[in-house]
């Protein structure tokens, strides 16, 4: 389990509390791999921290894809204010086996399944979610800058200058896509560093939308 490092992610987060959470994402995490790449990763963890770890460093996550794993390197990424790049993630409860797998968009529209976090991981997780995250984080050791997030840049609504979640979508127990939440609070965050906007239904391919981002840097301390 990896502590302490200067850690910039992007997230989709499904939790039912006070269970496990877990999540499939994309970061740059130097402690963990020794670099500033921006790779894929799977992480879970029980709701007080004390268990859980990124990717297959600890039982958990099933990697069951032969062509797709965790940890890997995104070749291809976002320029600020030019072509973006999307990572198009699903995540959904087997309803036979209470597993809680994930899948990504491959380049040709098909789907590719990576794996799953079964479900003796969880509780009250393996029945159903009753919330869902998304947005981005970042976090650094006491004392040093914090690091960028996103674009570091926050500019809403402009999808080509500020890091986004576009598309949201929940799928309901019987495996049907809701397109527009009813009855669910969105909270804004900002502070000096960091902002996050939920823009709403931004309609065309973007759908329901979430941006987020910041400088980071001295000034946040």
């Amino acid at each position: 389990r990896t502590t302490k490092e200067d850690l910039r992610r992007g997230r989709l987060f499904a939790d039912i509390l006070p269970e496990p959470p877990t999540s499939p994402n994309c970061h740059v995490n130097p402690a963990l791999f020794g670099d500033h790449k921006v790779r894929t990763v799977a992480y879970w963890s029980t709701s007080n921290g004390v268990q859980g770890c990124y990717n297959l460093l600890c039982p958990g996550f099933v990697l069951t894809s032969h062509t797709h794993t965790v940890g890997a390197e995104l070749l291809a990424t976002s320029v600020y204010g030019s072509y973006q790049i999307a990572l198009e993630l699903l995540i959904y409860r087997d309803p036979k086996t209470g597993d809680w797998w994930v899948q990504e968009d491959n380049l040709i529209g098909g789907k590719v399944t990576i794996g799953y976090w079964p479900n003796q991981l969880f509780g009250s997780l393996n029945t159903v979610a009753t919330m869902v995250e998304f947005g981005g984080l970042a976090y650094s050791p006491p004392n040093v800058p914090p690091p960028t997030m996103g674009s570091g840049h926050f500019e809403p609504p402009s999808f080509l200058h500020t890091s986004f979640v576009a598309n949201v979508r929940f799928m309901d127990s019987s495996g049907y896509y809701t397109w527009e939440p009813v009855d669910v609070p969105f909270v804004d965050q900002s502070d000096k560093c960091y902002e996050s906007k939920f823009l709403g239904n931004t309609g065309g391919h973007t759908g329901f939308a979430s941006m987020f981002g910041g400088p980071g840097g001295a000034s946040c301390m």
